[in-house]
């Protein structure tokens, strides 16, 4: 088993449909998916019961990135936020595996415009449909 390192993980996000690493990443929360449990217990249970949903969630993804607002990809995110839309994102690895999935942005949120602090912008994505996993052979 080996274990990768979070440093050179890259998250892209359609831009004139060309897939377009966003710059300035801190951090990358997610994806944050489940399965709904469906409860299935009766009058004559003595426990509660449950099997599993036959609908996975792929949940969400969230990021906080330092906000450059002459920066291409950070004015597409802006744009994201005030035209909501699908669109393509991926997650590329350190090891080039990737996440590829489509979704909408539905957070963004400025902050650190104080004293000693840099400019940032916190994110959410909200995926719509399956998550694709590749991995690199």
């Amino acid at each position: 088993m080996t274990v990768h390192a979070g440093e050179g993980t890259i998250l892209k996000v359609d831009v004139s449909a060309t897939l377009t690493a966003v710059a300035q990443v801190i951090s990358i929360d997610g994806p944050d998916s489940s399965v709904p449990e469906v409860e299935t217990t009766h009058l004559g249970s003595s426990a509660k019961a449950y099997r599993p949903g036959e609908i996975p969630e792929a949940g969400s993804l969230d990021f906080s990135i330092y906000f450059d607002p002459s920066d291409t990809g950070h004015q597409e995110l802006q744009t994201l936020a005030k035209t909501p839309s699908t669109v393509s994102w991926q997650v590329t690895f350190s090891d080039g595996s990737t996440l590829d999935w489509e979704g909408f942005l539905t957070s963004f949120s400025l902050s650190g415009m104080e004293d000693e602090s840099n400019l940032t912008a916190d994110c959410s994505v909200r995926i719509t449909g399956q998550i694709t996993f590749t991995e690199v052979v």
